[in-house]
């Protein structure tokens, strides 16, 4: 019963960690852009302004 608890959760982190890093390589291949947070991404850089926020951001990075 130890042992299989162990394997879970070792095989769950290492699945974590995984999934973890292919989330940072897949972003190597993007454009530069404002650094977001996992799962919530920007969301809590847009203000009440959004178009402030996306102007600012067009003009720091770029546009496509």
């Amino acid at each position: 019963e130890s042992l299989r608890t162990f394997v879970a959760a070792f095989m769950g982190i290492l699945l974590a960690y995984l999934f973890t890093l292919s989330i940072r390589n897949r972003g190597k291949k993007l454009p530069p852009g404002p650094v977001g947070l996992p799962v919530v991404g920007n969301l809590l850089q847009i203000t009440k302004d959004a178009w402030l926020t996306f102007t600012k951001w067009k003009d720091e990075y770029g546009t496509p």
